[in-house]
């Protein structure tokens, strides 16, 4: 007989249906599924919820189409774009939106950058546009005139502003985003053959992307710059691109990145890195990866995946990209407030609504007044030998003694076919509780462990865990499991 714990539930979620084995690892627990969890150290806990921050500073007609950070010297100003055609600031101090600009379209996404201590805006439908915070004005770049074209995508890149509609690509004359057509300064590529979808510059080069390719512009100045084709892992959405930990993160059939940006010669593309997770990707809408959003959430370490889901119109399912335990990364569900826009500020992450919110996401304890329902199940336990009976005495599970831990347990016994057991947990803080028939005094709580202990009485080839969470006064903070006094049956 033995006590078998499993004290790092850090694993995340592994949804490959075939490697069962490997998710009950006693070093290293993976999740069978998982929704509104998150790891935290050692623990595993609720998430936290989403609050609404512009307090109904907008009709609940109007919808928030694109938000952005523009960072004014060391001060984050935030922008947002509504479906009304306008362009706020938002007055965090004084909880006010100041408008900037008006009858702009909404026919497309907007695609934010900066450049020379501006914001640039685009869209593909109005002529890109820079917003200049020290004299609060907006800039035109004149570059529909210059060059017939408004602009879907921008970028600054060796001291030039690069804008791309179609498959071409224009830059600026040096430092100066109104002049497109000084010779041997202004200029303009048509290397490429395909539209252009995505775009991001480093301080090497600017990755480019189409449907079907990848390509590098690179150079220090007209006299050489070059276009090169780099891979054939393509993408549809503007927004499914963005920096992190000194790499370029993207989603192309999976999570992808582009390794060692800063040595051209380094570069290159990794194969996928959410192999763990691939099949929960079969209910990705296809016809509309254009929704695709990733931002970086580098305060706690994340990517923020939103990925279009089908029969859904719009974006509920977030996939969180944990890099927290590296070299491991962890995936995870949240699934929240359905959202259409998302961006990084000031170190959080703000999402829009189709109903004039704009949300701060990862804070307070419901979702915009909604509860949140939070649900993790454990992979089956069987301990080594999946065909052989086993008993058990008892499950232990360990609780952060610091937190409250409302939930429901449920244990289910060979695949849920037999004697499932659900049973409603409440616990105060600093102090223990137990099944009054398996009660022993060495399971006694210590003073940042709390625990209860549930009897088994089952024959049974494998067990599972399912913790789950409904109400606004559920909330729990998990250590992990000990099952005690394990023995395999002849």
């Amino acid at each position: 007989m033995k006590t078998v714990d499993f004290f790092d539930l850090t694993g995340g979620i592994d949804a490959r249906p075939s490697y069962d084995e490997i998710k009950e690892n006693v070093k290293k627990t993976f999740w069978n599924d998982a929704t509104n969890i998150v790891p935290d150290g050692q623990l595993i806990k609720r998430c936290n919820g989403t609050t609404d921050i512009l307090n109904n500073l907008l009709p609940t007609s109007a919808e928030i189409v694109g938000i952005a950070e523009y960072k004014f010297g060391d001060t984050p100003l935030l922008f947002i774009n509504t479906n009304e055609g306008k362009l706020y600031l938002y007055n965090q101090v004084l909880n006010k939106l100041i408008e900037k600009r008006t009858g702009l379209s909404n026919a497309n996404k907007y695609f934010y950058t900066e450049y020379n201590n501006k914001l640039v805006v685009c869209n593909g439908y109005d002529e890109t546009f820079l917003y200049d915070a020290a004299s609060d004005s907006i800039i035109k770049t004149g570059i529909s005139t210059a060059k017939g074209i408004r602009g879907n995508l921008a970028t600054a890149y060796a001291g030039r502003l690069f804008v791309t509609e179609g498959s071409d690509i224009y830059w600026s004359a040096l430092g100066n985003p109104t002049d497109w057509v000084t010779e041997k300064d202004a200029g303009y590529a048509l290397d490429i053959d395909e539209p252009i979808t995505g775009m991001i510059s480093t301080d090497e080069y600017i990755v480019i992307w189409t449907v079907n390719s990848v390509y590098l512009f690179t150079g220090t100045e007209p006299a050489n710059f070059q276009v090169q084709r780099f891979g054939d892992t393509g993408l549809k959405s503007k927004h499914n691109v963005c920096r992190f930990n000194n790499d370029i993160y993207f989603y192309s059939d999976g999570l992808r990145t582009i390794k060692g940006f800063g040595d051209l010669g380094q570069s290159r593309i990794s194969s996928e890195l959410t192999t763990l997770i691939s099949k929960e990707f079969d209910n990705v809408d296809s016809k509309r990866l254009q929704d695709i959003i990733l931002v970086p959430y580098h305060n706690k370490k994340q990517i923020w995946m939103y990925l279009p889901q089908k029969n859904q119109s719009e974006l509920p399912l977030c996939w969180v990209i944990d890099f927290q335990h590296s070299p491991r990364i962890i995936y995870y569900k949240r699934k929240a407030k359905p959202i259409i826009s998302a961006a990084a500020f000031n170190g959080q992450i703000l999402t829009g609504s189709s109903s004039g919110k704009l949300y701060e996401e990862d804070k307070g304890d419901s979702f915009d007044g909604t509860s949140i329902k939070s649900e993790w199940i454990s992979p089956w336990f069987s301990f080594g030998r999946r065909s052989q009976k086993k008993t058990a005495k008892s499950l232990i599970i360990w609780h952060d003694s610091y937190e409250k831990n409302n939930y429901n347990l449920q244990i289910s016994y060979d695949s849920r076919k037999i004697h499932a057991g659900s049973y409603d947990i409440s616990l105060s803080n600093n102090y223990g509780t137990y099944d009054s028939a398996y009660y022993d005094i060495d399971y006694y709580a210590d003073s940042d462990k709390l625990k209860i202990i549930k009897g088994i009485n089952k024959r049974f080839n494998s067990v599972q865990i399912k913790i789950s969470s409904s109400s606004d006064t559920d909330y729990f903070s998990i250590y992990g499991f000990s099952f005690e006094n394990v023995r395999h049956l002849r």
